[in-house]
Order: C-alpha cells, then structure tokens, then sequence
C-alpha cells in the first residue's frame, strides 16, 4: 500500500501491524493487559501535553514510557500509534468474550 492512498483506518491497520511483527505484541501478549493499559497509552498518545503537565496516567510505565517516546509533541504519528492501540484493545475485550452493544 503506498502511503499517499491510506486512510486513517488504512494507516492504523498498517502500525497495528508493525506492533505485532516488529515489537512482538500480539494478541497473546495484549491478552495480559487486562487493566485498561492498552487503552491508556492510546490516550497518552492522543494526549501527550495533559499527560506530560498532570501526570493523567499513574501506572508504573507512564512516565519512562513517554519520555522515551518523545512526548508531549502530539503529530499524525501519534494519532496512528493511538488507533492501533485501541484496536489492540477492542481485539483484546472481543478475544476475551466481550460483546459490542449498540
């Protein structure tokens, strides 16, 4: 797929697809997130200046984490990180018996 013809959705599939295959998170692997963490550093990443300035997200990783990543300049790229990561966690919620209400 060349980039300049992806969708938001196209590009989302594409890094959900880069973090399972380069940085090994998988399906097995979100399965042990069960306390909301994938949805979290989604909203880092939609986020990144309330996070950085209120410290929104106590979990042990949150502070490390962005600072590696580069926080708080919000880009596309981090858009696309985040809607992969929701994905992870709507994959993760229907693996683990979940139902979509309407």
């Amino acid at each position: 797929m060349r980039k300049e013809h992806l969708t938001g959705i196209g590009l989302i599939a594409q890094e959900r697809g880069r973090q399972v295959h380069e940085e090994g998170w998988t399906p097995e692997h979100d399965a042990k997130h069960t306390g909301g963490e994938l949805a979290q550093a989604a909203a880092y990443y939609c986020c990144p200046d309330d996070n950085a300035e209120n410290n929104l997200f106590p979990i042990d990783w949150s502070i490390e984490w962005a600072k590696r990543e580069g926080f708080p300049t919000p880009t596309l790229r981090d858009l696309v990180k985040a809607g992969a990561l929701i994905a992870a966690e709507i994959d993760r919620r229907l693996a683990a018996g979940g139902e979509v209400s309407s």
